[in-house]
């Protein structure tokens, strides 16, 4: 929080590759690390970190859809005993 609030992007930015929840801290003010950087007008470690974060959401999106195929391109339907039924 402190490195959003003080503009410093390097730290901020390794902070946020070494624990992307760290987003989810907030401080005694309710403040996460993103609004102390919007109320200390620093736009770049906004645009950065949102950036990133979007990026990680899209990779973990596109991860779960391709993990409910099985390894020949199925839904692994076949593979889950109890699903079809007599």
């Amino acid at each position: 929080m402190r490195a959003c609030s003080n503009g410093w992007l390097d730290v901020a930015l390794v902070l946020y590759q070494w624990n992307h929840d760290s987003l989810k801290v907030l401080n005694n003010k309710a403040q996460s690390a993103l609004d102390c950087a919007r109320e200390a007008r620093h736009p770049a470690i906004l645009e950065e970190i949102e950036k990133l974060e979007a990026s990680r959401e899209g990779a973990k999106a596109e991860e779960k859809s391709t993990s409910k195929k099985g390894s020949n391109g199925t839904d692994g339907v076949f593979l889950r005993p109890g699903v079809v039924t007599r």
